[in-house]
């Protein structure tokens, strides 16, 4: 199962891909995008998840951090829903206007890291 949340302030949205396996050992395009209130989630080729944000507030404040796979304490994250972080490998990010961001030296911090396969 692929989620992808996010709360702008009025209440949380949750967008979840259930119809493609991902825990094959194989590489996977996950698209998850986010204009103002409006969501989508697509997996490989597969049908597009879309998703609005209820009430009226349309920023995402980040300065708390981004998270992405887990996090130190999953606690933290979401009233201790999740229970394991992501189990894979992430070759390439884009947020915005940054593209392929260099997760192994941007990231802030990182927890049980290793190396994946390059080729995808």
């Amino acid at each position: 199962v692929v989620q992808f949340s996010y709360n702008l302030g009025s209440g949380e949205v949750v967008l979840e891909y259930n119809s493609t396996r991902i825990d094959d050992g194989l590489w996977h395009r996950i698209r998850a995008t986010r204009l103002e209130q409006t969501a989508s989630l697509m997996v490989d080729n597969g049908d597009v998840i879309t998703g609005t944000s209820p009430g009226k507030l349309r920023q995402l404040n980040a300065r708390a951090g981004l998270f992405l796979g887990g996090s130190d304490d999953l606690n933290y994250l979401a009233a201790s829903r999740y229970k394991t972080g992501l189990v894979g490998c992430v070759a390439e990010l884009s947020i915005g206007n940054m593209v392929n961001i260099n997760m192994l030296h941007k990231a802030e911090k990182g927890k049980n890291i290793d190396t994946c396969p390059r080729k995808f």
